[in-house]
């Protein structure tokens, strides 16, 4: 609301008469909430303090499963005696090896291929 004077704030139209905001702070400062035992502030504070403490635990606990997940991870790994490098150069020599396979039965099938077609 850019204009002041536009807020209704009087119950007759005097100048001065603040009767409605009076009602409204009688309400902000009314224990409305809880069966009647809080104020919309103390609930609202309650209600932003529960959001916070629950954002914490989920975070606390998230951190803890982390750490877990890891702690296994490398229980896992030491357990296994398995190194990723040893195992990618494993791969490796195994990959040339296939190809060198693959070079020589293709040689030979050449060399099949044109004694056939020669006789």
């Amino acid at each position: 609301m850019q204009d002041a004077t536009q807020l209704a704030a009087a119950q007759r139209n005097m100048p001065g008469d603040n009767h409605k905001l009076l009602d409204l702070l009688t309400v902000r400062n009314a224990p409305l909430m809880s069966q009647g035992t809080r104020t919309l502030a103390d609930y609202y504070r309650s209600v932003v303090a529960d959001v916070a403490i629950q954002k914490t635990t989920k975070m606390v606990q998230q951190n803890a499963e982390g750490q877990q997940i890891t702690t296994l991870e490398n229980r896992r790994d030491s357990a296994s005696g398995v190194s990723i490098d040893e195992e990618m150069l494993t791969i490796m020599q195994t990959r040339r090896i296939y190809e060198g396979a693959l070079k020589y039965i293709k040689a030979l099938n050449d060399l099949l291929t044109a004694l056939v077609n020669a006789t």
